[in-house]
């Protein structure tokens, strides 16, 4: 058989091939703020908070408040006690008014005596009020209120109870009296002893010695008062002590 060549033309494409990009589909998922159950999540838990924080807050400024109420008794209470036993006859700054109820002061002569100065005060009271005693006469003792001057308590603070060591109550107004040049102290029942201003009687009007004891001489046992919000349940307790000293009680637990 006869051979044959078959010239065949042959043709090249250089032409780049078309490329198929197969793309995939991307879901973005948009978030447009919280869901409900979420918010009221947050907000359930910041309402706690607060109340927690809150409740906290009060009760430390309660206490505070107690707290800075017995300071400032003790103080008032150690006043007096330096102001007898420093013989302080007050601030001599007008005539002083045979019996009158506002002298500042105690004259300084063969007439006028010392007696002493006091703190009074009454269960339940919201205040108390501490001044000097001016004795009048030599055989006689005729006493006249001056330096009187009325503390009031920090808001919703009271004087809620007085007993003494023994846990016994005292329901009477109570005067605390210091005498001149002692340190001593004496409770008297400040309904006796302290009348209608500006008359006083801590001391008999011919022999001098006190009078009105809430104990019957020798007083035996120490006078603690205490001070209270007005819901009666924080507590802070001040003690006098029958020589004069003035101490307090860290409890917060009402007796």
């Amino acid at each position: 058989m006869p051979f044959r060549l078959d010239n065949r033309c042959w043709t090249i494409d250089d032409r780049e091939k078309s490329k198929v990009y197969n793309l995939k589909s991307i879901i973005f998922k948009e978030k447009h703020g919280f869901s409900l159950i979420e918010l009221m999540v947050v907000v359930s838990l910041f309402g706690i908070s607060a109340s927690l924080i809150t409740a906290s807050y009060l009760s430390f400024e309660r206490n505070q408040r107690i707290k800075s109420a017995a300071n400032n008794f003790k103080s008032n209470l150690r006043l007096i006690q330096n102001s007898a036993t420093s013989g302080n006859h007050g601030a001599n700054d007008e005539t002083f008014v045979e019996g009158g109820s506002n002298n500042t002061y105690c004259p300084v002569d063969s007439t006028h005596t010392l007696g002493g100065w006091y703190l009074n005060m009454i269960q339940g009271g919201t205040s108390y009020t501490i001044g000097g005693d001016c004795i009048t006469g030599i055989n006689v003792f005729p006493e006249t209120k001056f330096a009187e001057k009325t503390f009031s308590l920090p808001k919703d603070t009271q004087i809620r109870k007085m007993f003494y060591s023994g846990n016994t109550g005292v329901t009477e107004p109570v005067a605390i009296f210091y005498r001149p040049l002692s340190k001593d102290v004496s409770y008297h029942f400040s309904s006796t002893v302290i009348g209608i201003s500006p008359n006083l009687d801590f001391l008999d009007d011919t022999s001098g010695a006190s009078k009105g004891h809430l104990q019957n001489p020798p007083q035996s046992a120490a006078l603690i008062v205490e001070l209270s919000n007005t819901a009666g349940n924080k507590c802070s307790r001040v003690t006098i002590e029958l020589t004069g000293e003035v101490n307090d009680d860290n409890s917060t637990v009402c007796s």
